[in-house]
């Protein structure tokens, strides 16, 4: 059986296309665009060109998924939809205009799935689980029986940046200061491990995440394959990508040139939550929310 995914998140839209065989899924092709549709919400609610932006890419997904043979397609969208204020006139457009119904997650049920679909890879003992999307940030405590409490803090990494940045696409020291405080204070109540502080492992998940994980390894020369990013290595990393040349561009264009606008303002929250619950390396985890909402679609069915 073949399953699509059209994942609406607050910066790119995905189609993620799997093979799914009893419980197991194989992810057989996807593809995004950066359609970034938190930098169109005005006063809380969608622009019609936000809506414009949206339509454009469920359109393009319908195109492609009309040559597949595909027998189940979802969409859901996470923070992207869920904190705006005309949400309805939004579904309704979108549903009128390319036929699919929008799943709205909520920001619990987003850090849930985001752990199911961590378990299935690497099936982490304890620990903290952080997801640092565009317009939120997911964060999942979890022990051997499973999560313990999840939290969606409503700052992400472009919000970050559409509320604090407004001259050169990078954002100044002034600028960062101001982000510096929106982290300190939306993620003032995030817990701590318990253990020696520096000796926990943070599990992250997005597109944040991965796009640190390729430039980190690059910059440090790791193998391609490596997973694990010391706390000290974000730290050298954030201020060298902070620094004015043309190295860092070249860089970011390289690696990441979707997030150019976007991976300073999300190695500042994932450093300040690395410091906050004590952790002292990250790992980068490959399945995430989609893995997860498939893997709960298959096990419901």
């Amino acid at each position: 059986m073949k399953y699509a995914l059209i994942d609406m998140g607050s910066n790119t839209i995905h189609l993620c296309v799997y093979e799914v065989v009893g419980d197991k899924a194989l992810k057989l092709f996807q593809n995004k665009i950066v359609a970034g549709i938190a930098s169109y919400v005005e006063e809380g609610c969608l622009s019609q060109n936000g809506i414009q932006a949206a339509v454009d890419a469920l359109t393009s997904f319908n195109q492609i998924l009309g040559l597949l043979d595909i027998e189940h397609v979802d969409v859901f969208a996470t923070a992207s939809l869920r904190n705006i204020n005309n949400q309805e006139e939004v579904l309704t457009a979108i549903t009128r205009q390319t036929g699919r119904q929008v799943e709205i997650l909520s920001g619990s049920q987003e850090a849930i799935l985001g752990y199911y679909g961590v378990v299935q890879e690497v099936h982490p003992q304890k620990g903290f689980l952080v997801d640092i999307g565009g317009g939120s940030t997911e964060i999942t405590s979890f022990s051997q029986e499973g999560p313990s409490s999840s939290t969606s803090y409503p700052l992400g990494c472009l919000n970050l940046y559409k509320h604090n940045v407004n001259g050169y696409i990078f954002p100044t020291q002034k600028e960062r200061d101001k982000m510096e405080d929106d982290i300190a204070q939306t993620f003032r109540d995030v817990p701590q491990y318990t253990g020696k502080p520096g000796r926990g492992t943070l599990y992250a998940v997005g597109g944040t995440a991965r796009a640190v994980r390729k430039l980190a390894n690059h910059y440090f020369k790791n193998d391609r394959s490596n997973m694990l990013i010391q706390k000290k290595q974000i730290r050298e990393l954030r201020k060298y990508l902070e620094k004015q040349g043309q190295s860092r561009i070249n860089l970011i264009i390289r690696y990441c040139p979707d997030r150019f606008h976007t991976i300073i303002p999300g190695l500042m929250i994932l450093e300040a939550l690395m410091i906050r619950t004590g952790a002292g390396s990250i790992e980068v985890c490959s399945s995430g929310v989609r893995e997860g909402y498939l893997w709960n679609k298959i096990h419901i069915k």
